[in-house]
């Protein structure tokens, strides 16, 4: 009889030790996601672009203000491009058949510009920022 309280006891307190580890993990997971979510690291919107016959395609985009965006940009063409950007302080080789990402942060309204270096006659555009 003795031994079935101690495995009775055993077994509660095992109970409740797992129950503590999987709330604390939980309570964890859970301060994670907010402080995330408050320091704005939560997951950046993806706008894809392609470099076609040296042009940026497409050429003009239009973004939210506030908002963080992930440009994925494939280079097409034969020869390698560069996208280049003074505006928003981003250079960026793209050889060919290469996919690069871009980091974009949250931006103010306003019109942004950018090129290919070498190929700034036909391969430029803007990015509008909007509220």
């Amino acid at each position: 009889m003795r031994y079935m309280q101690e495995i009775t006891l055993l077994l509660k307190t095992s109970f409740l030790s797992t129950f503590k580890i999987i709330a604390t993990v939980l309570l964890g997971l859970g301060l994670l996601i907010a402080i995330t979510a408050g320091l704005g690291l939560a997951a950046e919107e993806k706008i894809v672009m392609k470099i076609s016959e040296h042009r940026f395609v497409p050429s003009e985009l239009t973004l939210k203000v506030g908002v963080s965006y992930l440009l994925k940009v494939t280079n097409t063409d034969k020869t390698s491009e560069e996208f280049e950007s003074p505006d928003l302080n981003r250079e960026k080789m793209i050889l060919p058949g290469q996919t690069v990402t871009i980091r974009l942060p949250k931006l103010k309204a306003g019109v942004y510009t950018f090129f290919g270096e070498f190929h700034p006659d036909t391969a430029h555009g803007t990015i509008n920022v909007t509220k």
